[in-house]
């Protein structure tokens, strides 16, 4: 019994849904790929490109503007060495995370110049505490 049950439920649905869309056309919540108004199947295929190119122009921008952000918001601790050493780390690891300077967008080139200048400053500051410290001389002989 509930196997039928389900089956009529079913085709209820569809049937319910295929005369929706037949009345209201424009209405539906998905893209439809055919000759409707106009649009061929290759229209469709190109429209959904670009706009498959356009998010993915817009999410990489919104990783660049999250890496500069995680830049500027990290901090150097005169007291905490430790913290300081964990900062150099993170900012090593942006500016390694970004393309080859040829393949770097105008942006991608602002973050790595921001977090080069604040590994620099980081440096200064780490040698004032402890100038004999070797991940600082690692840093320094990589970044600087």
């Amino acid at each position: 019994m509930g196997f039928f049950r389900n089956l009529f439920d079913e085709f209820g649905t569809k049937t319910g849904s295929a005369i929706g869309n037949a009345l209201f056309p424009n209405s539906t919540d998905y893209v439809r790929l055919g000759d409707l108004n106009g649009n061929t199947v290759q229209n469709a295929r190109e429209i959904a490109a670009a706009q498959s190119e356009a998010e993915q122009e817009r999410i990489e921008a919104q990783l660049v503007a999250d890496k500069m952000r995680t830049v500027l918001c990290l901090q150097f601790d005169m007291n905490d060495m430790d913290h300081n050493l964990n900062v150099l780390t993170q900012l090593a690891a942006i500016m390694d995370s970004l393309p080859s300077w040829f393949n770097r967008s105008d942006e991608e080139k602002r973050v790595y110049k921001t977090a080069k200048s604040k590994m620099k400053a980081g440096l200064r500051i780490c040698k004032t505490k402890d100038p004999n410290n070797l991940a600082l001389n690692y840093f320094e002989e990589k970044y600087d």
